[in-house]
């Protein structure tokens, strides 16, 4: 069957950034599939009883095989930022092989979109980790569909107090015009915008940037006096936005998976 230009796959169904994504995507009455890790199912609250959601894990290849059948874009939400090098969890795992996978899937299952959460280059962000994530957007760009980029900020919450980086992004920094592409941004600001990306059937650039996802909402929704989390429960604050990491496998992973 083709796929439903309605129908939108994100991959990390259970991060925050995930759960926010497919909580604008319902308001904007999208069809929404969610992946989810194996054993992440409690964390999906309400949205468990709202969208369609099935278990895989993105570092294993045959696991995704059918996942994106019948939807028009996939969201790509996973990554990691904290390495564990001890454990195989290198950058280049987290972020490259994991964005691979997930293309291969887009590719064989038909899905002529993806749109991938890429990272903003910061001063104390681990040059190894933008690496990973320039070589996976690179790798991206090779293949033959609709690829959109969204260079993310440090993401937070309203309701929790902002690190002192946080501040910096956020406040004076992100006024100047330069800086205003990395500016940190609450996780309903993003949330909405990747939603309101995903569903443009037309006129969509190839990459966003901190400033474009602030003019995808309103005034009152950038202000905060419109809830987009009233069907999310017992959310906690992110660290960053993506701090997704592989169940480990009990045999050593494959370098060629």
């Amino acid at each position: 069957m083709p796929p439903n230009h309605n129908r939108i796959l994100i991959v990390g169904g259970t991060s925050l950034l995930g759960r926010a994504i497919a909580t604008a995507l319902l308001a904007e009455n999208a069809s929404v599939k969610l992946l989810i890790q194996p054993h992440t199912e409690p964390d999906l609250g309400m949205l468990q009883h709202e969208v369609e959601w099935s278990v895989a894990d993105v570092w294993n290849a045959a696991s995704l095989r059918g996942q994106a059948r019948q939807c028009s874009m996939v969201i790509h939400t996973i990554g990691g930022m904290n390495a564990d090098p001890s454990r195989g969890l290198t950058h280049h795992h987290l972020n490259y092989i994991s964005a691979r996978n997930v293309a291969t899937m887009c590719t064989t299952d038909g899905a002529k979109s993806l749109l991938y959460l890429s990272a903003s280059r910061m001063l104390w962000v681990a040059g190894s980790y933008l690496q990973a994530k320039q070589a996976a957007e690179t790798y991206l760009t090779s293949l033959g569909i609709e690829l959109i980029l969204v260079r993310a900020p440090l993401v937070y919450t309203r309701s929790t107090p902002r690190s002192l980086p946080l501040t910096i992004y956020g406040g004076a920094l992100g006024w100047l015009p330069v800086a205003n592409r990395y500016a940190s941004m609450p996780l309903d600001v993003i949330g909405r915008a990747v939603a309101r990306i995903a569903l443009r059937a037309q006129g969509r650039k190839r990459i966003y940037w901190a400033h474009d996802l602030w003019q995808l909402n309103s005034p009152n929704e950038r202000r905060g006096r419109v809830d987009l989390f009233n069907t999310l429960a017992n959310s906690e604050p992110p660290a960053h936005m993506d701090d997704t990491k592989p169940t480990l496998p009990k045999t050593p992973h494959s370098p060629n998976r």
